[in-house]
Parts: structure tokens; sequence; C-alpha cells
């Protein structure tokens, strides 16, 4: 599951290793926590991480991939409802398989800021408009200091279960779609530094 040389991959049951949540019943690795584990390097797009085609809920926030890509296999995770990649240290353009992720209720790939300000994640081809479309049961999307270069896609507004989204430094534009003000369960909205967007 981890990189080549990871003490924990000498271990018996991976289901008691620390950050590691598997299903009762079948004993799959449903979810994997390496928030704030200093992990440093970049990813591959063969790490066996791909392998847990079960997993649930991915948090990787607060490490440091050396502006890696996003990898287009984390698509493979059809099962996925939470996936958190912010503050690591990620470049380049999000990957559109992760539009293919139609249970995702958390997405956060917020940029990172402070030390790591460097490495900064474009969405532009795909847009917006793209990754989300097919993302229905979104509850949280955080973009922040995502370098987004467009205006706010008037599909958010059919994201009816959006209760959170933070597009904070996103180099956003044009007017912003009112309908979005609309949506029953929006709790918190943030369009901070958004200079050149109206409405």
């Amino acid at each position: 599951v981890f990189w080549a040389g990871d003490p924990r991959s000498h271990d018996g049951d991976c289901c008691l290793w620390q950050g590691v949540s598997c299903d009762n019943d079948t004993g799959r690795v449903i979810g994997l926590d390496l928030s704030s584990s200093c992990l440093y390097g970049t990813f591959p797009s063969n790490s066996s991480l791909f392998k847990l085609t079960h997993l649930q809920h991915l948090n990787l926030r607060d490490n440091h991939f050396n502006g890696s890509q996003i990898p287009s296999e984390i698509g493979q995770f059809k099962e996925l409802v939470s996936l958190d990649l912010s503050d690591s240290a990620f470049t380049g353009q999000i990957p559109l398989a992760i539009s293919n992720l139609h249970r995702l209720s958390l997405l956060d790939l917020s940029s990172p800021r402070g030390p790591k300000a460097d490495s900064q994640l474009r969405l532009q081809d795909p847009s917006l408009e793209k990754l989300v479309r097919n993302l229905t049961h979104l509850e949280l999307l955080s973009l922040d200091f995502v370098d987004i270069s467009s205006s706010v896609p008037i599909i958010l507004a059919n994201i009816t279960s959006l209760k959170v989204v933070s597009l904070e430094y996103c180099k956003l534009n044009g007017e912003f779609p009112s309908d979005i003000f609309l949506l029953p369960h929006l709790e918190w909205l943030s369009l901070i530094s958004n200079e050149d967007i109206v409405g």
C-alpha cells in the first residue's frame, strides 16, 4: 500500500495500521488517512495505493509531493466519498478523471499556502464545469488557490447537496451566477480575492 521501504508495509494486519480503516465484514481497506504524515517526494502513477479499489475515504492533506501532478489513476476509486489532497504541493492540471468519482461528497484540492506556495494546481482544461458536472452528491467543494481563470459555472447551482463552497484566490472572472445563493443547504460560500468577479 505504501512506498517502498515504508516499515508499515512489513507489518501483519494492515487494518491495524494507524490511518487505515477497513470494512468489518469484508476486511477490505475503505479508508486511508495519511494527513500530516511528513510524506515527501514524487507521487508515482504506479503506486500500489491504486490497488485499493474499494477506498471510500482518502486523505493525503498536508504532505509534500514535490510538485507532482495528481495522477489520473485517482479516477479508479469509484466508491470514493471523500477526497482531500489539499496543501500537499501537487501542481499542474487537475485531471478530468476526478469527475468520474460520482459518489464524492467532499472534494478538497486547495493549493498550499506558506512554504509550499510555489506549487499550484490549475483547472482550465478540463474546466471547473467539466470537473463537477457528474459530482451531484458534493457537499463540500474547496479549491482555494487553484488557478481556474474562468467564470463560475451555473452548473454549481444544480448541485443541490452543496453546503460549503470555497473558491478563494482562484482568478475567477465574469458574473457570479446568483442562482447559487438559492442552494437549499448552502452554509458557507467564500470567494475572497477574486477581483475580476462581478455580481
